[in-house]
């Protein structure tokens, strides 16, 4: 019977889902890594399979600030404002704000930027 090692983003989903503190780039490149397993290289490459497994399970991957000068990724559960209801994360609003208007130019009279 052989075991399957775990690969890279299925170590980092894992991580995630136990701890709640988020994980950095450091946390996965120094010895002993977060886990006590091989380096992980480029863990923000790994991101979107991690998405995925987190998606799966119900959790969202937020970008949480920095430490370390790295960026936290967390593993972050969707509340749902009732069943069937889409999930509801405050301030999402903000993100997609459209860009303010362009500042017109004193030297456009017209504004139509001829």
């Amino acid at each position: 019977m052989s075991t399957r090692a775990q690969t890279q983003h299925e170590r980092l989903a894992a991580y995630l889902l136990a701890h709640r503190s988020g994980l950095t780039a450091v946390d996965c490149v120094r010895q002993p890594t977060f886990d006590c397993g091989p380096p992980i290289m480029r863990p923000a490459s790994r991101m979107a399979q991690v998405r995925a497994i987190l998606d799966a399970k119900g959790y969202d991957l937020v970008v949480d600030g920095r430490r370390n000068r790295c960026v936290v990724y967390r593993a972050v559960r969707r509340v749902l404002a009732e069943p069937g209801a889409a999930a509801v994360v405050p301030g999402a609003a903000a993100l997609f704000r459209p860009p303010p208007p362009a500042p017109r130019s004193p030297f456009d009279p017209w504004g139509d930027d001829r």
